[in-house]
């Protein structure tokens, strides 16, 4: 720590694996003031593919609130954006999915012998994470293969609400023949 900063470099995994992260950056504390998180070169690995977090987010700790801005996640075309606030007040954090790789959680998928391929586009809304917190979900995807068996494309909108323990959900999974499975309730 100097000059009122902190430098981290959070190392996750050996950079030989096929899903690792180092993160670098600094915190910058003023009196009074947010607490400001910018990243410096970082490397993000997932399913051995490189992905790239913006070093210009904007990143804020204040009054028990953390701010995120512009803070976006990259491969090729695939991308993971987050804005909005998490806090246990009722603020809203937005995930954003744009031509995201199923393929990519296989660090996830994988161990419990499940393959998947297709790309995921859409939003998650997370409310009052630290409270109470509800999900809302609107999300699509290309047409998903599980275990190399194509299923068909997938489309849920999906609204989560904590105090009276209910998701109220419609689903689509549809076939290239059109047929499928329609959840909602």
């Amino acid at each position: 720590m100097a000059n009122d900063s902190l430098t981290f470099q959070i190392a996750l995994s050996e950079s030989s694996r096929a899903n690792y992260l180092n993160l670098n950056g600094n915190i910058h504390f003023a009196h009074n003031k947010p607490a400001y998180i910018r990243f410096d070169k970082s490397e993000i690995v997932l399913d051995k593919e490189k992905w790239q977090i913006n070093e210009d987010a904007d990143l804020r700790v204040s009054k028990g609130k953390f701010y995120l801005k512009n803070l976006l996640l990259k491969h090729d075309r695939q991308e993971v954006s987050l804005h909005g606030v998490l806090s246990n007040e009722d603020d809203d954090l937005e995930i954003a999915f744009r031509e995201f790789s199923l393929s990519s959680l296989s660090g996830i998928t994988k161990p419990l012998g499940i393959q998947l391929q297709g790309n995921l586009n859409g939003d998650v809304h997370l409310h009052s994470v630290f409270r109470k917190p509800t999900l809302s979900t609107h999300i699509s995807t290309t047409p998903i293969i599980f275990n190399n068996l194509p299923i068909g494309t997938l489309q849920v909108d999906a609204d989560f609400d904590p105090a009276h323990g209910l998701i109220q959900l419609s689903s689509k999974l549809v076939d290239i023949d059109g047929r499928g499975i329609d959840l909602t309730g």
